[in-house]
């Protein structure tokens, strides 16, 4: 796959070989991309930087991130969510159009050998209509992005199975909880959202729930345009929207108004709006915008927005007011992708270079360097408190010291 290729541009989002071509042409200062492309190349493993006591916090400096299956086995991975009924995370690969599943291993499992110890990853739907994000309701059921289909939808997941016998309770724990090709099988899916207005959705790219009301939020750009990522075809809306969508409402989809201050102008609209998430206590909304990486050709244009931010919501969650800048991807680290709030209010962001943490007040406080680009990031595991980053072609399993808000659905 050639630097050039649409996918690649667009899969790694800012990736070491995207800025040096731009570095080429002056686009990017060469110094700073220089480094990232030096340091990227010869990094194998996740390594943790922290530049706080906050991100001390968060993060231990040694860290060791674990490979979910064989380190780039995938094509572009993202859309990490955590199963907790399942012991288990799905993600999408999205130009392969699968979605895979990944069982932790069992307790006491390095003791019987590296097989056991590195859990169970299967096949869990393919094709996937090129599917991207995913996320859980709160019913525990599965919403999933799809590009190819221009569709949001839902998959009802079967119960796992009720835990075995205290006797039996060993050899059986694998599959107690497992999700697998069989779940798949008699999964239940449905369609959420296609269109808007009588006009299609472009190509659905994260989506968010409400952990208070169950309203579903999405964002909606023009990546899945690109026929290597979706459909190929054309745009029917006339803007780049974030969606909301209320089951209360009998299951309207609107897309959320943006308004500015008494007295002041209209808050700019989104040109590719990205990555979404709600901040403790679901007052505001995170929204990355990777604009800077515009199709069809996804070269990036640093005067485009490559940020994320924050927004009140307002109007029953039907419009977003009070608009501010929260970060901005750093020089040579390309645009913010995926992104989570943590339940301290700090804000974990995908980039280039691997996942930058920000404090509440916006000031980078640690950051997950990464072998390749990270496109998604989220918050799961036993405890909640592990962070699956999908990181182009390969999925890596980081500890924190700290929970998601709102990522997880607890099982009832």
């Amino acid at each position: 796959m050639s630097a050039t290729d649409p996918l690649f541009v667009v899969g790694a989002l800012g990736a070491a070989a995207v800025l040096a071509r731009r570095a080429r042409t002056n686009v990017l200062p060469m110094t700073k991309t220089a480094q990232l492309i030096e340091a990227q190349a010869t990094r194998t493993v996740p390594e943790v930087s922290i530049l706080s006591d906050e991100g001390a916090a968060l993060l231990d400096a040694g860290a060791v991130a674990r490979a979910v299956g064989e380190v780039g086995q995938f094509s572009f991975t993202e859309g990490p969510v955590w199963v907790p009924a399942h012991g288990a995370w799905i993600f999408s690969d999205i130009p392969a159009s699968e979605q895979y599943s990944w069982t932790l291993p069992p307790a006491g499992a390095e003791a019987a050998g590296a097989a056991a110890a590195a859990g169970e990853l299967r096949l869990f739907r393919k094709p996937s209509a090129n599917a991207n994000g995913n996320f859980l309701d709160n019913e525990g059921r599965l919403l999933t992005c799809e590009h190819e289909t221009r569709l949001l939808t839902r998959t009802v997941l079967p119960p796992p199975p009720p835990p075995p016998p205290q006797q039996q309770q060993q050899q059986q724990q694998q599959q107690q909880q497992r999700l697998s090709g069989a779940l798949a099988d008699g999964a239940q899916r449905s369609v959420v959202a296609d269109a808007c207005g009588a006009k299609s959705l472009t190509s659905p790219n994260d989506v968010v729930v409400s952990r208070r009301t169950g309203a579903v939020y999405f964002t909606d750009p023009t990546y899945g345009t690109l026929a290597a990522l979706g459909h190929g075809n054309a745009c029917e809306q006339a803007r780049n929207a974030v969606y909301r969508l209320d089951p209360a409402s009998g299951g309207q989809l609107v897309a959320l108004k943006l308004t500015g201050a008494a007295g002041q102008p209209p808050q700019p609209s989104f040109l590719q709006p990205n990555g979404l998430c709600f901040g403790p206590g679901e007052a505001q909304l995170y929204v990355a915008d990777s604009g800077a990486y515009n199709p069809p050709d996804c070269v990036y244009t640093p005067t485009d927005p490559h940020h994320v931010r924050v927004f009140d919501l307002v109007e029953g969650g039907t419009a977003l007011a009070n608009g501010r800048v929260f970060c901005t991807t750093p020089e040579g680290a390309g645009v913010p992708d995926g992104i989570r709030c943590d339940a301290r209010g700090n804000l974990w962001v995908a980039v280039a270079t691997g996942v930058d943490v920000y404090s509440s007040g916006g000031e980078l406080i640690a950051q997950i360097l990464t072998p390749k680009t990270v496109a998604n990031c989220a918050f799961g595991g036993p405890d909640g408190t592990d962070l699956m980053m999908c990181s182009c072609t390969s999925v890596w399993i980081m500890p924190t010291k700290v929970q998601g808000s709102g990522d997880i659905v607890r099982p009832a």
